[in-house]
């Protein structure tokens, strides 16, 4: 997720001033936390086998996360330098190389030799790559459509408004910039929606764009780094369901993470060894085992979201009373159904 907003600000960046906390009180406080909520929904989904399996059921193309997140980095009709594209994911060259060649062999990506510099190699979208990429930016739009089919053109303008803020300070933050496409073409045909309010078109651009800079971004590394949490990336999404849902099977564990089960234990030997979640027999049947967070898990999570929240509402700034008291109605039943679709599997 949006890592560097916390790791670009220093410990006295981050502490509030009582009077900033008794005002923020005072008025839907709870706008930064809802609004975080949605970042972390996004950071979630837009890495491992949870994007790969949204990018299949939306395009019907099976691939790799890794080599996904490679490929929607590219733009359509624009090559771009291999390093670059190395740098902007956070990947070393090597790493890199090996997921453009799959995408090469599938024919999403052509490889070539810079014109004006042969020593540079060039990587870019071949025809069936674009054609893709918008079968997939026409899918992903509609999970943020549904949520707010019943929102006035206020309400919808109110949440534009506020995301386009958001994806501004984030884009700063994290030096992160989005794909700058815009709406995918024939998204209103895909959506069966043939003549969008300018409201509606105001509040896709903006979730569009938050959404492609926070999954652009490098993750939770970051974040976890600067804490010095022992665990990286993939163990604390673990450790965040086990807390969400615990205590667990691990074979349910698997099955929310969709990954196998033998994987799903590798993961939990690397927590349980950081005393960061245990194991028992279920209360239920003692035949079976289930995991649940620790009272050092349960710290170590609550400190992670505190310093993640402070980085967050530093990077927002300050908001006047009267824009928190149009923003956060929207946005509570924006996050709110987005999450019910997100444990449901109904976007």
């Amino acid at each position: 997720m949006t890592a560097q907003v916390m790791t670009r600000l220093s410990s006295a960046d981050v502490v509030e001033s009582s009077s900033s906390i008794r005002s923020r009180a005072d008025a839907h406080p709870e706008l930064e936390t809802e609004t975080l909520r949605l970042v972390n929904l996004i950071g979630y989904s837009a890495h491992g086998r949870t994007f790969a399996r949204r990018f299949a059921r939306a395009t019907g193309t099976s691939l790799p996360g890794s080599e996904l997140r490679a490929l929607i980095a590219l733009r359509p009709g624009s090559p771009t330098p291999i390093g670059e594209l190395a740098a902007a994911l956070n990947l070393d060259l090597g790493q890199l190389s090996r997921q453009i060649a799959t995408l090469v062999e599938s024919g999403l990506v052509l490889r070539e030799p810079d014109p004006t510099d042969r020593r540079r190699m060039l990587v870019g979208l071949t025809e069936e790559g674009t054609r893709l990429l918008h079968r997939w930016r026409r899918g992903w739009v509609q999970d943020y459509l549904g949520p707010v089919g019943d929102l006035s053109s206020d309400q919808l303008g109110a949440l534009a408004e506020w995301l386009a803020h958001v994806a501004d300070r984030l884009s700063e933050a994290l030096g992160v910039e989005d794909s700058g496409l815009g709406l995918p073409m024939g998204w209103q045909r895909a959506a069966k929606v043939p003549h969008p309010e300018p409201a509606l078109k105001d509040y896709l651009r903006a979730v569009v764009r938050l959404a492609e800079v926070v999954g652009r971004s490098h993750g939770f590394d970051d974040m976890l780094s600067a804490v010095e949490a022992p665990v990286r990336q993939h163990s604390w999404v673990t450790l965040r369901l086990i807390g969400a849902h615990g205590p667990i099977a691990v074979s349910e564990l698997a099955a929310r993470m969709d990954i196998d089960v033998p994987r799903a234990s590798k993961r939990l030997r690397e927590l349980r060894e950081y005393g960061l979640v245990d194991r028992r027999p279920s209360e239920q049947d003692r035949r079976v085992g289930v995991v649940e967070v620790t009272p050092r898990g349960v710290d170590l999570i609550e400190h992670v979201e505190e310093f993640q929240l402070k980085g967050f509402r530093q990077s927002l700034g300050p908001i006047i009373r009267a824009d928190r008291t149009r923003w956060t109605p929207p946005m509570i039943t924006l996050v709110s159904r987005l999450a019910t679709q997100a444990q449901t599997g109904t976007s």
